[in-house]
């Protein structure tokens, strides 16, 4: 029924998107990144960042769920996380944010372990293969930021922000943790403890051999898959 609707739509691109597992993913995942900070300067408020994130949980719950165990698994992570995430805004418990952070956390490793096993399962290179992998970088980007997040929660100084910044939110994070993926290193940001510098360090590492390894897999499948369809 789903697949017949999606054929007949009379607009494309949403067929386009929803029809595919990671596409809405990635869709979701770049809003969050690019268009949710710029809602949040503009209205001053936390509540379209919330938003995003949400679409991000419930597109990352219908990427992984091929299977039962699956739903159940994921459920059980993301119905809390969602919990957590909204009663936030209208009970201000000290712990939730927290709580909040360390759900996120388990949720970004379960997807990022699921989808990486359809990648690596795939027969063959396709667009949801490509929108896959997209998806898992990105996802590291968030999980180590939430990863930052704990940690300056826990050991407030371990990061030294720019002149004049006390502290800092999920966007800050956001941006320093793909900083480091992508190895920039503007340096407005600075790791200050052991154990900052340790998870910085294993970020710019993780984010340079997924790259690697990520495209030799690619190619080798697509190389692979192009010889038997000549044989």
């Amino acid at each position: 029924m789903t697949s017949n609707f999606l054929k007949k739509t009379k607009i494309p691109v949403i067929g386009h998107i929803l029809e595919g597992r990671f596409l809405f993913l990635v869709v979701s995942l770049l809003a969050y990144f690019a268009i949710a900070p710029l809602l949040e300067d503009f209205i001053r408020i936390r509540l379209f960042v919330d938003i995003f994130l949400t679409a991000i949980l419930v597109s990352g719950m219908h990427a992984v769920s091929t299977s039962n165990r699956e739903r159940l698994i994921i459920a059980l992570i993301a119905l809390p996380l969602l919990v957590t995430l909204w009663l936030y805004r209208f009970v201000k418990i000290d712990f939730l944010p927290l709580t909040t952070q360390g759900l996120l956390i388990l949720f970004l490793i379960y997807c990022i372990a699921c989808i990486l096993s359809f990648i690596l399962k795939a027969p063959r290179v396709t667009r949801d293969v490509i929108y896959a992998a997209i998806s898992v970088y990105l996802f590291i980007g968030l999980l180590w930021s939430g990863v930052y997040m704990v940690l300056e929660s826990l050991q407030p100084g371990s990061f030294s922000f720019t002149k004049g910044q006390a502290s800092a939110g999920s966007g800050d994070f956001n941006y320093y943790s793909f900083v480091t993926l992508t190895t920039l290193g503007y340096g407005d940001i600075t790791p200050l403890t052991a154990k900052a510098k340790a998870f910085a360090m294993l970020e710019a590492v993780v984010g340079q051999l997924y790259l690697v390894v990520l495209v030799a897999r690619l190619v080798g499948m697509h190389i692979a898959h192009s010889s038997k369809k000549n044989n």
